[in-house]
């Protein structure tokens, strides 16, 4: 699973947001939490590209109570984080982009995918 984060500032406020965030899903009861990599640099290049540096590959066990956990603890996170406008979560292609929408929209979002991914759990 990816956990990307979309900020309107800098590669800067991407790294400090990511590297914020997962502190808070190291808490959660996720295997695993880290920076994507894409390997080596290429030569001439200036670094990362901006999807790696805001972007986080979480491991998890198939079970649809920790993604629920992890989908809620990023939610709260993105109240207090005002640095970040965003965080798609993605498993196999499918994208749920959390954002500032309204409590009862944000729900519906959730519960719309959380169904879809309850047993596919990566």
């Amino acid at each position: 699973m990816t956990v990307q984060l979309v900020a309107p500032g800098s590669d800067e406020d991407l790294e400090l947001g990511s590297l914020r965030l997962r502190e808070e899903l190291i808490a959660l009861a996720v295997d695993d939490v880290r920076p994507a990599t894409g390997g080596e640099v290429p030569p001439g290049s200036r670094g990362p590209s901006v999807a790696e540096i805001g972007t986080l590959l979480v491991s998890l066990g198939p079970s649809v109570q920790v993604l629920q956990s992890l989908v809620q603890g990023i939610t709260s996170w993105l109240r207090r984080d005002r640095s970040v406008s965003a965080v798609k979560v993605s498993i196999d292609g499918d994208v749920l982009e959390l954002s500032a929408a309204t409590s009862e929209q944000q729900t519906a979002l959730v519960d719309a995918w959380l169904a879809r991914h309850g047993s596919a759990v990566r």
